[in-house]
């Protein structure tokens, strides 16, 4: 149902300008409700090794630094920015991610340019170098805190880490990447957007000659910057570190595999109170879609010439459907679809499961998708903490057999060898 607002900034039908942002973004910083580094950064320690000596490379600093979980690699890609529009109240937010410290995708070249030997991040006190073992295993990308007020994307990520799964049980199979919030200050001030009063999760459309530089976000480019150099390797043994490059111009990488990418969200009441009002008015619209699924829901994608049966998306479409099995195995109910046959304000496939074309996600600008453009396998979860029928606690167990289900879909069907 549509529903007209009463937002206190800005004129009713006229979009924002710059000054309603910075009226707004001081209206909304006025305290933090919740840690950021307490939550997300205390399992890492303050020691770090100078990105100098990463198997990846970068306009930034990246640091990799000492962790408590079993199996992984804390690496600061970047610092957040956040301050007043005078430039006063600075305060700065190091981005994280763990990468498998045994990844394959992280050994380094030799000089005569073999894997194996040669300089790598190094880990532990030994100071040993992250060398993968084996042939090189499919990478997985998981991420929370997108929009950073959704608490079980983010705690969903990091139980998957310090439980064990991700060290012991996948790790066999997979080189694993999680970047547990992405965006931190969102987190801290109980935001959806970011501090320019963007959606971060429609920041992320590819490059394209039509539109060669699409809206990005702090928060999204640095991750996209992340993973794009995760991996890249210098040729080690001439000077400045250059890259290695085919004859045709082609760099060699030795960059992820990437397989799949399941991307952590939620929706909560203050959507319906708070944030599609604001953007309504933001945007210069008088009403705003009041609808919330009451249930776990999947939002993906599938190929633009196979969006109804067969084909290769067969195998995609029961990628989430096992999603959704584990889920709904595990405890938590399913979003119903609307007596108009739509999920969200969206054409809905199934109960719990909305599907569109992967270039109508593209241009979405959505993480799962965007941030790798061509991962085969991408996946939005969305969790309904109020919902009388779940808890805060049954949407982080949810968002954590979303990722076991999705992983193991993938090994149990041959995709990833056992």
């Amino acid at each position: 149902m549509r529903t007209k607002h009463d937002y206190p900034i800005g004129t009713p039908g006229v979009p924002w300008g710059i000054d309603e942002r910075w009226t707004w973004l001081a209206s909304r910083r006025k305290r933090r409700d919740r840690d950021y580094r307490a939550a997300i950064c205390a399992r890492m320690s303050s020691s770090s090794t100078s990105s100098s000596s990463s198997s990846f490379d970068g306009d930034e600093d990246h640091d990799c630094h000492r962790s408590d979980i079993a199996g992984f690699v804390p690496i600061v890609y970047g610092t957040l920015e956040v301050k007043d529009e005078d430039g006063s109240n600075v305060e700065e937010y190091p981005l994280l991610a763990y990468v498998s410290e045994n990844a394959s995708f992280l050994r380094p070249r030799s000089s005569s340019g073999e894997e194996g030997g040669g300089r790598g991040m190094t880990s532990g006190s030994d100071g040993g170098g992250i060398c993968g073992g084996g042939g090189k295993k499919p990478a997985v990308l998981i991420t929370g805190g997108v929009h950073g007020y959704e608490t079980s994307g983010i705690f969903g990520a990091m139980h998957f880490l310090t439980s064990g799964l991700a060290g012991g049980r996948y790790s066999r199979h997979y080189d694993i990447v999680v970047v547990p919030c992405v965006s931190p200050w969102g987190y801290e001030y109980n935001e959806r957007w970011t501090a320019r009063a963007i959606d971060p999760n429609r920041s992320f459309r590819p490059s394209t000659e039509d539109d060669p530089n699409p809206t990005r976000t702090e928060e999204s480019s640095k991750l996209i910057s992340f993973l794009n150099r995760l991996g890249r390797t210098p040729n080690i043994g001439e000077d400045d570190g250059e890259d290695e490059y085919e004859e045709d111009g082609t760099m060699i990488r030795n960059g992820p595999d990437w397989l799949c990418h399941v991307d952590l969200h939620e929706t909560t009441d203050t959507d319906v109170t708070e944030y599609r009002p604001a953007r309504a008015a933001r945007d210069g619209q008088l009403d705003f879609d009041d609808r919330i699924p009451d249930g776990f829901y999947l939002f993906g994608a599938v190929d633009d010439d196979d969006n109804d049966n067969g084909g290769s998306n067969n195998c995609v479409r029961e990628f989430y459907d096992a999603i959704l099995s584990g889920v709904e195995g595990s405890g938590t109910h399913l979003a119903e679809v609307e007596n108009d046959g739509t999920l969200c304000g969206y054409k809905a496939t199934r109960r719990g499961l909305l599907l569109l074309s992967r270039s109508a996600c593209a241009n979405m600008g959505i993480c799962a998708g965007g941030a790798l453009p061509n991962v085969p396998y991408a996946v939005t979860t969305e969790a309904y903490p109020d919902s009388c029928r779940t808890s805060g606690e049954d949407c982080v167990n949810a968002q954590v057999e979303a990722i076991c289900a999705a992983l193991d879909f993938l090994i149990d069907g041959g995709v990833v060898p056992r």
